[in-house]
């Protein structure tokens, strides 16, 4: 599913409500590093995934095989841009345990599409080819009844009850991305198909940590000390309603983002969803809204410019059509109308052309690996701290 930026940057604005940002006048999240530390993971068991369609690319978003309740097996878009999987009424089909919650939504502004419909406690199930479960998770989901759209939608029909929406399959894996379908950030996390597992397949559920690690070629759920060894770690800040929680709820990953040598200090999104680089008018160095001129030099520096870096890349930008040696340059890079002041970038899927990038959901970090690609070598830095 295409989504632009001013959906993202309303989830940060929604995130920053309940999250204290810190860290500068950009509203960006504090840059923290994790020192260098050993055995974090040792022991533990991971389960990989590949993509149903494939390495990713700028086309598309990264599919995984999937089924909800006793619904159809199918292959489901992987988000890491929202929270929560969604299936429309025909993919759907309760199981013995699933139980109706209430109603519920969830908005995409890029689109200005609304799904609508009825909330489930239901088990989602994960395979690495179709019809092979590995995995379950057991979650809320959205099975959609009617779609709507917000004022000035850029792409969007509605449809009601007597004729619903098909052909929805969509799955939301992100961290710090909305508020569900019941408008909690707190349900959100809780619903996310990744790190609310019940059962994989020949392992103890306590040797899996909560988080994933995707790669171009498919997503681990889990982590381990040998998958993990070249990764530069970057701390998150916790919201603070959650500290003391078991489940605690981590805000966006700090980045600085650079404009033709004009660098601010903001937050980012690594995004599967979209195929184009995201960026606010904030970090734009004075460009306006619209596609960003071909020939600028963008850089982002994972988690700011004061410190030595654990990552970074740089690109130059563009045509679509010409994309040049980089693997990771992204389609287009957008640049919102937005008038909040944040800095911020949604790197888009291009960026695992270069990295592989791990979510910790037990400790609050982000990770970013060197995925081995030698195009990617010139334009891309990791200084491992595991």
């Amino acid at each position: 599913m295409n989504k632009n930026f001013q959906r993202l940057l309303m989830l940060i604005l929604l995130g920053s409500v309940l999250v204290s940002c810190g860290g500068g006048s950009s509203g960006g999240a504090t840059p923290q590093t994790l020192t260098p530390w050993t055995g974090l993971y040792n022991g533990l068991n991971t389960l990989f995934l590949p993509y149903a369609n494939g390495p990713i690319t700028t086309a598309s978003p990264p599919t995984i095989y999937a089924q909800v309740g006793n619904g159809t097996f199918t292959s489901f878009g992987m988000d890491t841009g929202s929270t929560g999987t969604v299936v429309s009424k025909e993919l759907f089909e309760m199981g013995p345990e699933d139980s109706y919650v209430g109603a519920g939504s969830i908005s995409y502004s890029s689109s200005g599409i609304v799904w609508n419909g009825d909330v489930y406690r239901s088990t989602v199930s994960f395979m690495p080819t179709l019809g092979v479960v590995s995995a379950r998770a057991r979650v809320n989901i959205l099975v959609v009844t009617s779609q709507t759209c917000l004022p000035h939608a850029r792409d969007c029909t509605p449809s009601t009850q007597s004729n619903p929406p098909s052909n929805i399959h969509f799955m939301g894996i992100g961290f710090n991305s909305g508020v569900g379908f019941t408008q909690s950030v707190v349900a959100a996390a809780e619903n996310n198909p990744f790190t609310n597992l019940i059962y994989v397949k020949d392992t103890p559920l306590d040797t899996m940590r909560k988080g994933w690690i995707l790669t171009n070629l498919g997503v681990y759920l889990g982590m381990s000390t040998e998958l993990t060894k070249n990764f530069a770690f970057v701390k998150l800040d916790q919201n603070p309603d959650t500290l003391g929680s078991p489940t605690p709820l981590w805000q966006s990953a700090p980045a600085a983002i650079g404009v033709n040598g004009v660098v601010k200090q903001g937050v980012s999104l690594v995004d599967t969803g979209v195929g184009e680089m995201l960026l606010s008018p904030a970090g734009a160095n004075g460009y306006p809204s619209g596609d960003m001129p071909l020939g600028v030099s963008v850089e982002v520096l994972f988690p700011s410019q004061k410190q030595a870096q654990p990552a970074f890349y740089n690109f130059v930008v563009t045509n679509v059509s010409n994309p040049g040696p980089n693997p990771m340059t992204p389609g287009t890079v957008i640049i919102s109308n937005d008038t909040s002041g944040i800095v911020f970038v949604n790197t888009g899927r291009n960026f695992l052309q270069g990295f592989n990038y791990l979510y910790d959901a037990v400790s609050g970090y982000v990770g970013y690996g060197d995925n081995g690609n030698p195009l990617a070598n010139p334009y891309r830095q990791v200084i491992a701290t595991q």
